[in-house]
């Protein structure tokens, strides 16, 4: 089972001060879906979905589900929703993924435990668990940057065997790992997926086989994502990679601050604002913001306010 190939945006949450604005993120989905995107992506790391209520999470996801209803019924598609469920506690990630299940989620990502760290054991006893909570598929979430954690390839191997765990995220940006995490799955008598989750990387990983990338700059940009993977499916690598150099000093720019700070103030440059911050996140320094603004110039020509 494969819920996507492509292109999937990790999804910010707009907010309008401290409260979740709903007409925003109506607005960003469906500026999501007549992009082409793939996939949508809700209560990732880029969602700031730590911060959310259990009542805002179920707001997102039924917000999402039914735009993307009405927009496969319209256009004859299948773009999946899958919704962001892991957490450093096992009962917590069994429950949330439980009621995205019930509110119409296509599938799961489940991020390893952060902060309360776990061994490869305890790592292979929590996916197990909240894989066997709903017959959706799952997507192992590993991001070590973020969590000081990593999935190990033997582990992910033990744990591609269950029969509702199907692809991997892969943000450790280790091409090595992710050769090894191949080696290991082509083994197995299923395919299973592997996207790559740091858009620096994805033209590398796209290289070693990987299914696609759940990105962050596609919520601005999703047209170029969209034709950097055409180039690549197509074998021509060279019009993908210059594709990239052109994204490449915005890409740094955006990332020159701690995710989702930079995409959001993009978004916001670009007249297409996600609202603020949720503490303890904050607005970048001038000094990132004036390069950004540059970059933003420099790529979509970009109207001087």
């Amino acid at each position: 089972m494969s819920l996507f190939k492509g292109v999937a945006t990790a999804l910010v949450t707009p907010f309008a001060g401290n409260n979740l604005d709903t007409l925003r993120l109506t607005q960003q989905v469906n500026f999501q879906l007549q992009s082409g995107i793939n996939a949508l992506v809700a209560l990732g790391t880029t969602g700031e979905s730590v911060t959310l209520t259990e009542g805002e999470r179920d707001t997102v996801i039924t917000l999402c589900a039914k735009a993307i209803a009405e927009f496969n019924q319209a256009h004859d598609t299948k773009i999946p929703l899958i919704v962001g469920t892991g957490s450093n506690d096992t009962k917590k990630a069994v429950d949330y993924s439980k009621r995205a299940f019930d509110l119409g989620a296509d599938g799961l990502l489940v991020v390893t435990p952060y902060y309360n760290k776990c061994n490869q054991h305890g790592l292979l006893q929590y996916f197990q668990t909240v894989a066997d909570a709903t017959p959706l598929p799952n997507i192992l979430y590993s991001v070590p940057s973020r969590t000081h954690l990593s999935l190990l390839p033997q582990t992910l191997l033990a744990l591609a065997k269950h029969p509702n765990i199907i692809a991997i995220k892969d943000a450790s940006s280790h091409l090595t790992q992710m050769q090894d995490y191949i080696h290991l799955l082509g083994k197995l008598p299923k395919p299973f997926g592997i996207y790559c989750g740091d858009d620096a990387m994805f033209i590398p990983y796209l290289s070693q086989q990987s299914d696609g990338v759940i990105s962050v700059l596609s919520n601005a940009f999703p047209a170029p994502l969209l034709q950097i993977y055409n180039h690549c499916t197509q074998g021509d690598y060279a019009k993908a990679n210059a594709l990239w150099q052109a994204l490449l000093p915005l890409s740094k720019a955006i990332f020159a601050d701690i995710n989702p700070i930079g995409i959001k103030t993009a978004m916001q440059l670009l007249h297409r604002d996600s609202g603020t911050l949720r503490s303890p996140l904050c607005k970048p320094t001038q000094k990132i913001k004036h390069s950004l603004k540059k970059e933003l110039l420099a790529y979509t020509d970009l109207p001087q306010a």
